[in-house]
């Protein structure tokens, strides 16, 4: 096996489960953290309070595993489609976990999977910018392209992320902070994409076209 992965891939593979660690201990954590004390509590408000915590913690962990898997998953094979009704649901539910309001507004039934994968990263990448809250909007579809509008009271773009964004790839970006966007780039020419990215203190825009 080892004859077919490269050091580098390898590499990035830890990287990616580092990121996906990082971004799931929270909640999990939070899940075990309320079991043992849900397992001590006799009183049952304090047993309500924990439970409504799980059941919140649960939520939050279901959303953003699902959000992940169509992001960096394989599920069904690369050049599968998949449906945008599908996709909705899975953003709309892993946004509201955290401080951003998304409208979606990709119009058809279906997009090429390496699309929604591009587009997820982009969603992920734009909620990241929104440090304060703010509104995510979804537009456009699998024949003109899509857009990643973010707008905020605050929004920061990490210059590590920007210059991603602008496809400069260095040494510093070979850490698990920046995996999904190398894995964004990696799969632009697959997926037979283009892509433009700028930025204010308030507004974050990616723009997506197929070739």
């Amino acid at each position: 096996m080892t004859d077919h992965l490269s050091q580098q891939h390898i590499e990035f593979a830890a990287q990616m489960c580092s990121r996906l660690c990082h971004d799931l201990i929270s909640p999990v954590g939070a899940l075990s953290n309320g079991l043992e004390i849900l397992a001590d509590e006799t009183d049952p408000e304090m047993q309500g309070q924990v439970i409504e915590m799980l059941t919140q913690s649960a939520r939050v962990t279901s959303a953003k595993l699902r959000f992940y898997r169509t992001a960096f998953g394989v599920t069904g094979g690369f050049d599968a489609d998949v449906a945008t009704r599908d996709l909705k649901g899975i953003a709309e539910d892993f946004i509201d976990a955290g401080k951003a309001q998304l409208d979606w507004q990709i119009t058809g039934s279906a997009m090429p999977k390496s699309h929604a994968k591009l587009l997820f990263i982009g969603l992920l990448t734009a909620a990241d910018a929104l440090v304060r809250g703010g509104d995510l909007v979804v537009t456009g579809d699998a024949t003109t392209g899509y857009k990643v509008a973010a707008t905020g009271e605050k929004v920061i773009v990490d210059e590590e992320v920007a210059a991603l964004l602008a496809s400069q790839i260095g040494p510093q970006h070979q850490v698990s902070r920046y995996a999904p966007l190398v894995l964004f780039l990696t799969l632009l020419p697959m997926a037979a994409v283009t892509h433009a990215f700028e930025h204010s203190p308030t507004e974050f825009v990616l723009t997506l076209t197929p070739l």
